[in-house]
């Protein structure tokens, strides 16, 4: 992750840009680790949030969704949490980008199981889906830079530049289609919002206790 991260300050200063700041609190991370438990954030999830302010990252670039801040991840979490998750996202599922009720949620790894796969799902489509959209937060912040080397992008005033959906989506594709058949989800990338027809292994891990 933090050769990633470098690969993106490279490119962003190759087109005249500043590059985002580090986290300068991470205790939130702790926070989301406690609250979690005993599922956990994958560890290029935590880093890359260690390493890039969220916000400070959007003030400079747009890649839809957005990466959300751990503090609305938390926040959000802690509201279906309250609500007992009904409806809503597996227990072990942590939002890590977010835009217009488009929701880009990391699994989290836990006791006898590894997570790491971004799925994609829209909060106001209760009838939808979770896309499987990367296999891990390296492809995800992998995806960016090529968008961003490659020219993927417009610029939107001076200082900041919005990475264009449908080749960023192609990229995404594509670096799925790379990686074998996934041990549980196989080559089906849709997976039904209604629990009913989650894996067994997600109704397992949201029907943990501390």
């Amino acid at each position: 992750m933090d050769e990633l991260v470098r690969e993106l300050h490279e490119v962003l200063r190759a087109l005249g840009l500043s590059v985002p700041r580090a986290t300068q609190d991470v205790r939130v991370l702790d926070d989301i680790e406690e609250a979690i438990a005993p599922a956990r954030l994958p560890r290029a999830a935590r880093r890359l949030w260690e390493l890039v302010d969220a916000t400070s990252l959007q003030a400079l670039v747009s890649f839809y969704p957005l990466l959300a801040s751990p503090e609305f991840g938390l926040r959000s979490w802690r509201e279906d949490e309250a609500n007992e998750f009904i409806g809503g996202q597996p227990r072990h599922f942590f939002q890590f980008c977010y835009e217009s009720h488009d929701v880009v949620s990391v699994e989290c790894d836990g006791p006898d199981w590894e997570g790491g796969c971004l799925f994609e799902w829209f909060l106001s489509d209760p009838d939808g889906t979770f896309r499987l959209k990367y296999r891990s937060v390296e492809d995800w912040l992998e995806v960016l830079v090529a968008a961003l080397r490659d020219g993927f992008f417009r610029w939107v005033g001076e200082a900041h530049v919005m990475v264009e959906q449908e080749p960023a989506e192609k990229l995404a594709e594509l670096k799925l289609a790379d990686h074998p058949p996934h041990p549980i989800y196989g080559r089906d990338h849709e997976i039904q919002r209604a629990a009913e027809g989650w894996p067994a292994a997600w109704r397992r891990r949201s029907n943990l206790s501390r």
